[in-house]
């Protein structure tokens, strides 16, 4: 299986992010990789309790069907602008380094992924280093997660009573930490504040 390297180290690095680090669910330790036979891709996938993280790459030729977990999958070297997968007895070989697989079955990420059932979508752009800061922010404003300190939710809240799903959604995504004795807001727009 031949997948571009470029497309392989970023789906590395995204579901990498996403790992558990719970020696007793030891499965949820490595990256699920399994092809998709209808689109010709490679699914990358990872949870840590309360995140999933997955990623989709094309394959460019050698086409194969593959489902394992993966432990200690790292990003690839330059040396060649493509990756190449091979299969193995239980395990994969990706250009020279083998990796054995976990046993133990992954948990079925189609049933939380499918959004086959719900009536109306609600699609919002917005630049995620703003998100991303925002929410950063808020986190400092709580508490550290300590012994003595437990770490509080975050709260997106989104607007949809007035929303006309014909214009596009203009209104700012409010975050909240709902940190007892702490009353911080903030807000993500999508358009530029202006006077």
């Amino acid at each position: 299986m031949i997948i571009k390297l470029k497309n392989f180290n970023e789906a590395i690095k995204n579901v990498n992010n996403a790992l558990s680090k719970d020696k007793n669910r030891p499965i949820f330790m490595g990256v699920h990789l399994k092809t998709d036979d209808v689109t010709k891709e490679l699914v990358f996938e990872a949870v840590s309790g309360f995140v999933l993280n997955t990623s989709r790459v094309p394959i460019e030729e050698d086409y194969f069907e593959i489902d394992m977990v993966i432990k200690g999958l790292t990003c690839v070297g330059k040396e060649k602008g493509y990756v190449e997968i091979t299969p193995i007895e239980n395990g994969i070989k990706i250009n020279n380094t083998i990796y054995e697989a976990l046993e133990g079955q992954f948990i079925d990420t189609k049933t939380i992924l499918d959004t086959s059932s719900v009536n109306k979508t609600l699609r919002i752009g917005i630049d995620p280093r703003y998100l991303e800061m925002a929410i950063k922010d808020l986190k400092i404003k709580g508490f550290d997660g300590g012994k003595n300190n437990p770490i509080y939710p975050i709260v997106l809240n989104i607007d949809v009573d007035n929303l006309d799903v014909d214009q596009n959604y203009t209104k700012p995504i409010i975050i909240t930490n709902e940190t007892p004795g702490i009353q911080s807001k903030n807000l993500v727009c999508l358009m530029r504040l202006n006077r």
